[in-house]
């Protein structure tokens, strides 16, 4: 368990309990256990990024405020020791690459998918685009009905409301994106 597992589960807690919603009404309407929910506030799991993301569109809010302590907004400069990490039980690491903002536009990201990582087990979607850019390593993107597998230096940029899941196919390597949401849904 890290920090950021812990800020993250206390902060969802938190918001869910200001706003008077149990854990079963959030389970139920995203297809979870009760008890799933508790062990991600107690910061005993992470859920798959396409429950996550259906659990922040339930409460209508960014991933990011899950994570925050309390940064200043008007910082500009993210260190690389001061990034905010989500670790996923399935493989996958996102490093935020600028600090939430109640006006900010687009939400730049860091990747790392570790082989065979993949972002759930069903497509996923919500409002905005998306930019992704492949660092290193191989990955392949589904777009409804249509994959698309993306090397090193190739990009895709795709509206977010179409359903989309995405998997490092690689059983042996490392894969690592630039990805960018607008508006920012992390």
């Amino acid at each position: 368990m890290d920090d950021e597992q812990i800020i993250f589960g206390n902060n969802l807690r938190s918001i869910r309990k200001k706003r008077g919603i149990s854990l079963q009404e959030i389970a139920d309407n995203v297809g979870v256990t009760k008890s799933f929910l508790s062990q991600v506030e107690n910061a005993k799991t992470w859920p798959s990024l396409s429950t996550l993301k259906e659990i922040t569109s339930y409460l209508n809010i960014s991933i990011s405020s899950l994570l925050e302590k309390k940064q200043a907004a008007d910082m500009p400069v993210v260190k690389k020791s001061g990034r905010k990490k989500l670790r996923y039980s399935s493989g996958i690491t996102m490093e935020m690459l600028s600090y939430p903002q109640p006006f900010k536009q687009m939400q730049p990201m860091h990747f790392v998918l570790e082989p065979g990582a993949t972002s759930g087990g069903k497509e996923y979607r919500h409002f905005g685009q998306e930019f992704v850019y492949v660092l290193k390593g191989t990955l392949q993107i589904s777009l409804a009905e249509t994959r698309y597998i993306l090397q090193s230096g190739d990009c895709i940029y795709f509206e977010s409301s179409t359903p989309h899941s995405f998997v490092n196919p690689s059983s042996s390597e490392k894969t690592e994106a630039l990805w960018i949401d607008t508006p920012p849904t992390f």
